[in-house]
């Protein structure tokens, strides 16, 4: 299936509070932002510091209806500093939004042996100039903003230039020294700035410019500046020192290899190329290109016959009415939002696909993010209809330094005697069963892949790009129930709670 770059595209409206004293009243600020996987969507800091947040898409994009729905602030950068923020949706979202991967980041080269430039970069934001009818029926739409950035243009400490070759008929870009705000091109601040298929940073309306055909690019990179940078490089699945390097060179390896194609040494030398290409010229173009090693062509967690618990009781109102009603994507929400997690064991399943000419997986091991007392919140109970079928390897969350092993050798990492090396295009299909008894487990799978003599890791997320999520059962304590509320399955869809007497055992009522 076609993950089209345009479905990360996305509005962030948020509500301000300007003027002082009597004259204080409260506006919808719109900036831009960017769905970095299926909940989280990156933007600017200074765009939501304050009000009630609402994230906008066309779907389907671009000529769909626009719908919303609200957020919060997740991670906060430093407005002065590294104006970033990440938002968490927190209502029910589009089916194909929650199938977003998690995309991938890159940091602009410091330093460099000659005067670089990263060539194909751009962004899309929604600025004023673009905004269309008048009153309830204003919409915003997009526009699409390329250019380059040169790596020695630095507006201010860690920051970065897109200079663009955008001319649009409105207005031009404020001149050099003027922020974004106020002006036509209000809106276009927490626009991702991309370079191929990675994320570099985002505008910002609030950082210094330096011409009227610049903006100013906070990079990812400061995240690193941060006093909780490990939540937020846990969140993007990487960290500074994984972030793929800019400008690569591929332009100077095209240029070496045309010298040599059109040199009149060739007929005297080009067995030897030939041969030397064959057997490691593609994997040196491939490292050179910056071409990640494997994509993640699929992601599945089987819910299947698995009793579920969730972190806390659900007693707000309209929560109950969504558990009880239903199943859709209204409860699908409600379930992650209340951190559902599969009570013993969970079965998954991923789909790798090699990118590059070689690559070998030679090893692959969760990675265990929070750990914490068993859920009792609630017990999600499904009626037994047979055996979960066997899986290939698994690996046990309790153990200290979990690892895969394979079923009939439990003491013997899997990685240990078994390797996986794939071309371009081959296919792996993983099946992996984890078990957990003794607490509540957030985690993620971290793969370390080897192309030619350079290794780096790769990290696998719950489809929606949050974490797996695992817990041990809760026991009993005394005459205190197991769990706050239990629920079973309802013929009519939804669930429907489950009521314990003391005489006959439980009772399944409808409510």
């Amino acid at each position: 299936m076609l993950v089209a770059i345009q479905d990360r595209f996305v509005e962030v409206i948020a509500q301000v509070t300007v003027g002082q004293g009597s004259r204080t009243q409260t506006e919808w600020q719109v900036a831009s932002g960017f769905l970095i996987d299926g909940r989280h969507v990156l933007t600017s800091l200074h765009a939501v510091a304050d009000g009630d947040i609402e994230v906008r898409r066309a779907i389907p994009w671009p000529d769909g209806p626009k719908m919303s729905w609200r957020a919060r602030v997740l991670l906060r950068g430093e407005v002065e500093h590294a104006d970033l923020a990440v938002l968490e949706l927190a209502e029910d979202a589009p089916a194909e939004i929650g199938r977003l991967p998690l995309i991938a980041f890159a940091r602009v080269a410091e330093r460099t042996e000659r005067l670089e430039v990263v060539e194909d970069c751009g962004a899309v934001g929604f600025p004023r100039f673009l905004e269309r009818g008048q009153g309830a029926a204003v919409v915003r739409q997009a526009v699409q903003v390329g250019g380059r950035i040169p790596v020695s243009q630095r507006p201010g400490p860690g920051l970065l230039t897109l200079q663009t070759g955008h001319r649009p008929e409105g207005p031009p870009l404020p001149s050099a020294g003027t922020t974004l705000a106020g002006s036509a091109w209000s809106g276009m601040s927490g626009a991702a700035v991309l370079a191929g298929d990675c994320v570099i940073g985002v505008v910002s309306e609030h950082a210094p410019r330096q011409g009227a055909s610049d903006l100013t690019i906070v990079p990812i990179t400061l995240i690193d500046t941060l006093p909780d940078r490990d939540a937020w490089w846990t969140l993007l699945g990487t960290s500074f020192g994984r972030l793929r390097t800019l400008p690569v060179a591929w332009n100077r390896m095209l240029a070496w290899l045309a010298g040599i194609v059109s040199a009149v040494l060739i007929a005297a030398i080009g067995v030897v190329v030939t041969g030397w290409f064959n057997a490691r010229g593609a994997d040196t173009i491939d490292r050179l290109s910056g071409t990640g090693p494997l994509t993640i062509g699929y992601v599945a967690i089987d819910h299947v016959a698995r009793d579920t618990a969730l972190r806390k009781a659900v007693t707000d109102p309209e929560d109950r009415a969504v558990l009880l009603g239903t199943p859709g994507n209204a409860l699908a929400a409600l379930l992650a939002r209340y951190q559902e997690a599969p009570i013993g064991s969970v079965d998954v399943v991923v789909v790798l696909v090699g990118r590059v000419s070689s690559v070998r997986i030679v090893d692959m091991r969760p990675r265990i993010l929070k750990r914490l007392p068993v859920s009792r919140g609630a017990l999600l109970s499904i009626p037994r209809e047979g055996e979960v079928p066997t899986v290939e390897i698994g690996a046990d969350l309790d153990r200290p330094d979990p690892r895969f092993t394979p079923k009939d050798k439990p003491d013997t990492s899997y990685f240990r005697e078994t390797q996986i090396d794939l071309k371009r295009d081959e296919r792996v299909t993983f099946s992996m069963t984890f078990h957990g008894k003794k607490a509540f487990y957030e985690f993620e799978l971290v793969l370390t892949v080897l192309t030619g003599d350079h290794t780096e890791d790769v990290v696998v997320r719950a489809p929606d790009g949050g974490p797996f999520r695992l817990t041990g059962e809760s026991p009993a304590h005394d005459k205190s129930p197991a769990y706050d509320s239990t629920y079973e399955k309802s013929p009519l869809g939804g669930w429907r709670v489950v009521h314990y007497d003391t005489c006959d055992g439980p009772a399944a009522l409808e409510c």
